[in-house]
């Protein structure tokens, strides 16, 4: 059951609501549970926190058997987004190219690509209409920040993401795993389309709202190739704010990256929390320690709602998870039905996806949805509490409440609505 789903605003006070369990078969009322909520005079403020679970056009598509970009696709897409920003949601990945995510190498996935490439006489141009068109129903459904699809490949950063463009009058990949991310001619790209694409960003009112991926999860070893990729980019446009998901202090050490995106059981996850003032925080379903947050379906969902206190106990700005929507196997194989298989990627059921593929193109919310946006509600009232009371005294109270706590100890359920209870108490 969920209360006022739709956040409609309610006068303080107190309200009995009565649950009635029926039998389906018969009709008739097998027992019910009569309680009461109370809604207090209060209101918390937005926290500022930033949130993108990654949102795949292509899964979509295939699920729903619609063409890519179609009307009908552009209608499901907004239902998909909607649902996102109502449970705090904020960021979407927006596919200007098709990602370069979770695809093996040497293989390419189906082509998302939002902007229109032309090559005539070897001088590019573009067409951002479809560009425009996502990011305005994006807008509409509640989203406020955009990042770009990664312009180098995941996992190393050794080369450009696939890009498909009409050249002299033929429809072609240009660039994908055969072109080394040092590609004179990738970078002669670039080069052209990021001061093509600015101008646009200012006409959407998104520029100073829209954050660069460079490539996913680089390690240690693809150091050299994440700096030339960065400085690339930075020498076409100062300006670009960059951020992708590391856990190796040496990448924003040096200054490769504006924003880090930590992974929550990274051993330098300590050095972001003393020494960047700007990082987020991102976990997967691949390692589960046991004090982490998750949400995969296994755990309890008291793991899946730590999240919002971790956040807090880190001072993270913001949460990155890589699936929102993702019903394929791993390396994009497949296309699963996650209501007969949830266990379809790497047997870790519910990692790659929080919305299920309902009837008529409908998303149907998981449980495990509403509980993450309850841990966002949970950040925000830390927050609020903050601005009251100070930090250190809301990091007293949180101790006082349930021991020693930070972000690799996985406080119980009882523990976090203690938490909120006192909170509210002292607001």
């Amino acid at each position: 059951m969920e209360i006022n789903p739709d956040g409609a605003r309610l006068a303080p006070g107190k309200y009995r609501l009565t649950c009635v369990f029926y039998d389906l078969y018969r009709g008739n009322a097998l027992s019910e549970k009569a309680f009461e909520i109370e809604v207090l005079d209060k209101e918390v403020p937005e926290s500022g926190l930033k949130c993108t679970n990654w949102f795949y056009c292509d899964a979509l598509a295939d699920v729903y058997g619609e063409t890519i970009f179609s009307e009908r696709l552009f209608s499901i897409i907004g239902d998909f987004v909607e649902t996102a920003a109502k449970h705090g949601i904020n960021m979407i990945l927006t596919p200007a190219f098709t990602p370069p995510l979770d695809t093996q190498r040497g293989k390419e996935r189906k082509t998302v690509q939002l902007v229109r490439v032309t090559k005539r006489n070897g001088v590019y141009s573009f067409d951002f209409s479809l560009f425009e068109r996502f990011v305005l129903l994006c807008k509409s459904k509640g989203i406020r920040y955009f990042e770009h699809s990664h312009l180098f490949t995941q996992w190393g950063a050794g080369h450009a993401p696939k890009i498909v463009a009409e050249v002299d009058g033929e429809t072609k990949r240009i660039f994908g795993w055969d072109t080394d991310a040092r590609s004179a001619e990738y970078a002669d790209f670039l080069r052209a389309y990021i001061p093509a694409l600015l101008p646009v960003l200012d006409r959407l009112g998104i520029r100073d709202k829209t954050f660069f991926h460079v490539s996913d999860e680089p390690q240690a070893e693809h150091l050299d190739n994440y700096r030339f990729a960065a400085s690339l980019l930075r020498g076409i446009e100062p300006s670009l704010t960059t951020f992708d998901a590391m856990s190796n202090y040496s990448f924003y050490e040096g200054g490769t990256v504006d924003i880090p995106v930590v992974r929550e059981i990274s051993p330098d996850l300590d050095k972001f929390v003393s020494g960047c003032e700007n990082f987020w925080i991102y976990y997967t379903g691949g390692v589960i320690n046991e004090g982490n947050a998750n949400r995969v379906i296994t755990l309890p969902q008291a793991r899946n709602r730590l999240l919002g206190l971790h956040l807090y106990l880190s001072n993270a700005k913001g949460f990155l998870h890589w699936g929102y929507n993702y019903y394929y196997d791993v390396l994009t194989h497949g296309i699963a039905d996650p209501f007969a298989d949830p266990c379809f990627y790497l047997g870790s059921p519910g990692t790659s996806y929080v919305v299920y593929p309902g009837r008529n193109g409908k998303p149907i919310p998981s449980q495990r949805l509403k509980v993450m946006k309850e841990a966002f509600d949970d950040y925000a009232l830390l927050k609020t509490l903050e601005n009251k009371i100070g930090r250190a005294a809301v990091l007293g109270m949180i101790e006082e409440a349930v021991g020693r706590v930070g972000c690799d100890v996985a406080v119980p359920g009882e523990g976090l609505l203690m938490i909120r209870d006192r909170a509210l108490e002292l607001l």
